[in-house]
């Protein structure tokens, strides 16, 4: 039976209601988190004027200029970190990390002006918060004021022409970093990595060096950040509903696709779609055998995609008049299995739990067919008849694990009669894995390897697991290709399958020089002569023959 439990119901609720929420709020896009955070300990204020002046025109109701850390950061929606003086601790991190999860924009502001201890603060923050880009502790442009060049394509920087900077720094991009603007010595001025925009200079945000870019610069980080892939939906810490703000084809209203993506972010992947072949038909009791057909047949779905679906909608039929919709909702995650019947009473259906029953459907016991479509779109269909089907009375068809396919499921040699019993008595394994469809074609108790079983020679009786190995015979008896077939006992590289005549002595081997009158075949030749008589008289250098050249 399906193991979904409805939490998909409930995460939707929370959703709608969510977004409902959302909705009832003011339009305006300082929604949620609107606040400003400058956290500064050396003294460079965020000043009063332009810059924050074109924040608060866009919603923020101020910049907050603190130097003692703040207890939460849950009101702030782009905080700037300015040359700190002491490591930021792991309760900071934590909260910075959680800022960022939240959908926050996090400015790392530091340029080199004596100040190269507070540049490595940062680049250690950076560091643990998974960042790859750095801060570079060098020189440069020390006076105002110098132009950069904006480099177009980021919403950041959209509208921004030359921004005011003096005694800057460079950065060091590393990981997916994106240069957006470089000084006038071509060192980089602004890079941005994924939710952090690093500064090599503090001058950019106040009025120091003032350009006409440095206020856009300042509504841009506010504002566009809110809706960067530019998809017209703000991001939720903007008030709004999009769940994924750097792709444009994802956004509240968007039309579901069947991509295991959550495409009109309603907190479901894929709801309402299920493609051709994602739910397929795996186990079938069209004849059960403990109770009567009225009350015991079912049929077995699998989930073949990687995300959750939703049966509500399934349409089931077959080639005459018999139909039914699935009418409520039946969540099967990837991989899970749901069972579809005629009676959900286990008291009378020979103890199957239906995860769905059906009011008007019947199985053909001989020939029959199944359809199951959703949204006009056939999902799979099984036809079976008699004889090439499996037609055993209390048995399930029963489709093998190596044919979990819409296309390999209409093959007839995919299914068997089911084998395990459940409920009262008949057997199919409703709402779990099949096992494999393995006949025992050497009827030696052990299913063949090649669908799922363990004989390795399933043509041979006298091959099987736990066999004993047979020596020399050049097969595999025991199916472990570990066992030795010719075992070597004395380790000279030679077995007894191999004419070893003595595998006790790792000196006598085929090939070995025979050392004469040791009495021993050394080379296991019995042609090789131990003792040689070289002049034919019977006596060899052995038998204390004191001349054997001359045979008197």
């Amino acid at each position: 039976m399906s193991k979904r439990m409805p939490t998909p119901i409930l995460r939707a609720t929370a959703t709608l209601a969510l977004l409902a929420l959302v909705a009832s709020a003011t339009p305006a896009r300082a929604q949620w988190a609107d606040g400003v955070l400058w956290f500064d300990q050396g003294g460079i204020p965020f000043v009063l004027n332009t810059l924050e002046t074109a924040v608060v025109a866009e919603g923020a109701p101020g910049v907050d200029n603190v130097d003692v850390w703040p207890a939460n950061l849950d009101t702030y929606r782009l905080i700037f970190l300015v040359l700190p003086d002491i490591d930021f601790d792991p309760t900071q991190i934590a909260q910075l990390e959680e800022f960022l999860d939240r959908g926050g924009l996090l400015v790392s502001v530091a340029d080199n002006d004596n100040y190269d201890d507070e540049q490595y603060r940062l680049n250690d923050l950076l560091a643990a918060l998974g960042f790859v880009s750095s801060h570079d502790p060098q020189m440069l442009d020390p006076t105002c004021p110098n132009l950069s060049t904006v480099i177009p394509g980021n919403p950041l920087v959209d509208g921004v022409t030359a921004l005011g900077n003096a005694a800057t720094s460079d950065l060091i991009v590393g990981g997916n970093g994106e240069v957006l603007v470089t000084g006038g010595l071509g060192q980089n001025l602004l890079v941005f990595e994924d939710r952090v925009l690093l500064s090599s200079d503090t001058a950019l945000f106040t009025d120091s060096c003032l350009e006409a870019g440095n206020s856009v610069l300042a509504t841009n980080l506010f504002s566009a950040w809110c809706d960067m892939d530019q998809d017209g939906h703000d991001k939720p810490i903007c008030g709004g509903g999009d769940c994924d703000d750097t792709d444009p084809d994802i956004f509240p209203g968007q039309p579901e696709l069947p991509d295991a993506v959550d495409n009109d972010c309603n907190g479901l992947v894929d709801d309402g779609l299920i493609p051709e072949g994602g739910v397929i038909i795996t186990e079938i009791m069209k004849d059960p055998d403990a109770v009567n057909d009225t009350f015991g047949e079912w049929f077995e779905v699998y989930n073949v995609t990687p995300w959750e679906v939703n049966l509500a909608g399934l349409e089931v039929t077959d080639n005459g008049g018999n139909a039914f919709t699935v009418a409520t909702s039946l969540w099967m995650g990837p991989g899970e299995y749901a069972v579809l019947g005629r009676n959900a009473d286990v008291g009378v259906n020979g103890g199957v739990t239906l995860d769905y029953e059906w009011s008007s459907f019947q199985l053909g016991n001989g020939e029959d067919e199944i359809v199951l479509t959703f949204g006009a779109v056939e999902l799979d269909r099984v036809e079976y008849s008699d004889p090439a089907w499996p037609d055993a009375a209390g048995a399930a068809m029963s489709l093998t694990p190596q044919a979990l396919d819409y296309l390999l499921n209409d093959d007839p040699a995919a299914w068997c009669d089911a084998s395990v019993a459940f409920g009262d008595g008949d057997l199919g394994t409703p709402g779990d894995a099949n096992p494999p469809c393995c006949p025992d074609q050497d009827g030696d108790g052990f299913l063949d390897a090649n669908c799922g079983g363990d004989d390795c020679d399933d043509g041979d009786p006298d091959v099987f697991p736990g066999q004993v190995e047979a020596q020399c015979d050049g097969i595999d008896n025991d199916c472990d290709a570990a066992t030795e077939d010719d075992v070597d006992a004395d380790g000279d590289g030679f077995g007894s399958c191999a004419d070893d005549c003595d595998d006790a002595d790792p000196d006598v081997f085929p090939g070995q020089v025979e050392a004469p009158c040791d009495g021993i075949d050394n080379d296991c030749d019995p042609a090789t002569v131990d003792d040689v008589d070289a002049d034919g008289d019977g006596f060899g250098s052995c038998a204390d023959d004191c001349d054997d050249t001359d045979p008197d």
